[in-house]
């Protein structure tokens, strides 16, 4: 009796620790201004795609890249502060950050010269 209950905590703990979030639309942002304010201004990147699966206990991330729902590219992203599949936070650099708030995904890279890529996701819909 005692060994089903450990058991079904085990797994009980081993289903919430790797949380996926479902599948988000990829859009380019102009600014990290219209990223961090609604997709929508932003401009939709037809047939991309990402999904995340969150891992509390490793501080991790990952982030699959889907182009025309063909899988193209795995991303890991480490030394997060993960509060749960819909709030974290991860950096790559000082200049460089990935941020799931409230279930809306924004990143902002900085490139050579100052190059700076922003762009966002929102989950997809039935309709998208």
């Amino acid at each position: 009796m005692i060994f089903k209950f450990i058991t079904y905590l085990f797994l009980l703990f081993v289903t919430s620790a790797f949380a996926e979030s479902g599948e988000y639309q990829l859009y380019l942002c102009q600014n990290n201004v219209k990223a961090s304010i609604k997709c929508e201004l932003c401009q939709k990147s037809e047939g991309v795609s990402f999904t995340f699966k969150v891992q509390p206990l490793n501080n991790t991330v990952l982030r699959k890249t889907y182009k025309n729902n063909e899988a193209v590219n795995d991303t890991s992203y480490n030394n997060c502060k993960v509060v749960d599949a819909k709030n974290w936070q991860c950096e790559d650099t000082a200049i460089s950050s990935y941020t799931m708030s409230n279930g809306s995904y924004r990143s902002l890279l900085v490139g050579n010269g100052g190059y700076v890529l922003a762009t966002c996701a929102k989950k997809k819909s039935f309709f998208d």
